[in-house]
């Protein structure tokens, strides 16, 4: 899949908060200890966050044979 269609996918499956469940019994044994909300919430989670904490988004792209998420810094005051 080139790079360009990569990103359009996954930007669609954040806005829609498309989920995939990959590991059904590390999710059952996290889920009995609290440690997670919801499958496929993380992502959209992370991304609001971010916005709410930067006022910014995230950029998303692929570089060589990796897929990064640059996070931006909050701003300093003053």
């Amino acid at each position: 899949m080139r790079a360009k269609n990569l990103l359009n996918l996954l930007n669609l499956l954040i806005k829609k908060r498309a989920h995939v469940l990959r590991n059904p019994m590390i999710y059952t044994l996290f889920r009995r200890y609290g440690l997670v909300t919801g499958v496929g919430s993380g992502v959209y989670r992370s991304i609001q966050q971010i916005r709410a904490a930067t006022g910014e988004e995230p950029q998303l792209f692929i570089e060589g044979s990796e897929f990064v998420v640059a996070i931006p810094r909050r701003k300093e005051n003053g």
